[in-house]
């Protein structure tokens, strides 16, 4: 497990809680600092939210379906036996720019 790495992770997100993809932001001992992902384009706030497109080049390695958006902070933590399987990762200008979204 690295930082942009995107695994399925049972999270619980408002009042879902069901396994969704998640991205790795800072790994830790055993847990890691996650990132949301969610389909839900409505709640897509531009200030706020890293969207992933799928017409970036990129985005097959990110192994989502379909347009997604990283919800922004708070960004949680979760234990590591909550991470199910890794679905891809954010690769090249995707993950630059997902960097500079962190301030990095």
């Amino acid at each position: 497990m690295k930082t942009k790495d995107i695994f399925l992770a049972n999270v619980q997100y408002g009042m879902a809680n069901y396994p969704r993809p998640v991205v790795i932001i800072e790994v830790c001992k055993n847990s890691a600092i996650v990132g949301l992902i969610s389909s839900a384009i409505d709640l897509y706030n531009p200030v706020y939210d890293f969207l992933i497109l799928p017409d970036n080049p990129e985005f097959p390695a990110t192994g989502l379906d379909c347009k997604s958006i990283i919800k922004g902070y708070p960004f949680p933590e979760l234990d590591s036996k909550k991470f199910i399987r890794q679905l891809g990762c954010l690769t090249g200008s995707l993950a630059d720019d997902f960097d500079k979204w962190l301030g990095k």
